[in-house]
């Protein structure tokens, strides 16, 4: 998959790890977690629900959750 110059989601980010590794990849980045942790300044980091998006339909070339166990 091609990241560079994708809008990206990343749904519960939390810390931001995946989103980090996206944008390194060329992507630009939003994270959205009920309480984001921002320690990357290139993320947009957005407090909220992801059954309830702040977002407009199409707002996003790509939307990544990843879980860590």
């Amino acid at each position: 998959i091609q990241f560079s110059g994708k809008d990206l989601l990343d749904l519960g980010c939390g810390f931001g790890g995946y989103s980090k590794a996206f944008v390194d990849m060329g992507a630009k980045v939003v994270g959205l977690d009920l309480a984001p942790f921002n320690k990357h300044g290139e993320i947009l980091m957005v407090s909220g629900d992801a059954l309830i998006l702040p977002f407009n339909d199409n707002s996003f070339d790509i939307v990544i959750c990843c879980k860590f166990n």
